[in-house]
């Protein structure tokens, strides 16, 4: 499944980030109706998956877009548990999973904007950066919970395409 174009890849980023300051996956509620019996399609309490995704041209990148801030809040919720110290690990390998993402170059030698979209437009490739991150970051330790998470909503890590320098 591949992103629907360039928002998809943004707009989860940001809502996830917006949702950590606001210290709510509700991130709609105060302009919105919010409650037991109306929830916002964007809210990342949303249990949506990968077989709700739209793939074609004219879908909602935000309503696609849920699909992932939402696997991160999920993500997010499990690190934490009590510990708010322990979210913002979480926050960091989403900050640097973006900087290596942007690095992505894809098939091209060299590299094309076409080939750069390529290799950034599956959600597999945001999830094999986030991997990635927790590598870095801290070894390792959160992939077996985030490879949980994520293949419930369907999202799988793929293999890395090469990095620029």
């Amino acid at each position: 499944m591949t992103c629907a174009g360039p928002k998809t890849r943004s707009t989860p980023r940001r809502d996830y980030l917006a949702a950590t300051m606001m210290q709510t996956p509700h991130i709609w509620a105060f302009h919105q109706r919010h409650d037991a019996e109306r929830t916002n399609r964007r809210s990342l309490s949303s249990s949506m998956t990968m077989s709700d995704f739209d793939p074609g041209r004219k879908a909602d990148a935000h309503t696609n877009g849920t699909i992932w801030g939402a696997a991160l809040w999920d993500l997010r919720d499990q690190m934490a548990g009590n510990d708010p110290d322990a979210a913002r690990n979480l926050d960091r390998m989403v900050l640097l999973g973006l900087i290596l993402l942007g690095k992505l170059q894809g098939d091209a030698q060299p590299a094309t904007p076409a080939s750069r979209r390529r290799a950034r437009r599956e959600f597999g490739a945001g999830l094999c950066c986030l991997l990635e991150a927790d590598g870095i970051l801290y070894a390792g330790r959160h992939q077996d919970a985030a490879a949980r998470v994520f293949s419930r909503r369907g999202i799988l890590a793929r293999a890395r395409v090469k990095t620029g320098t």
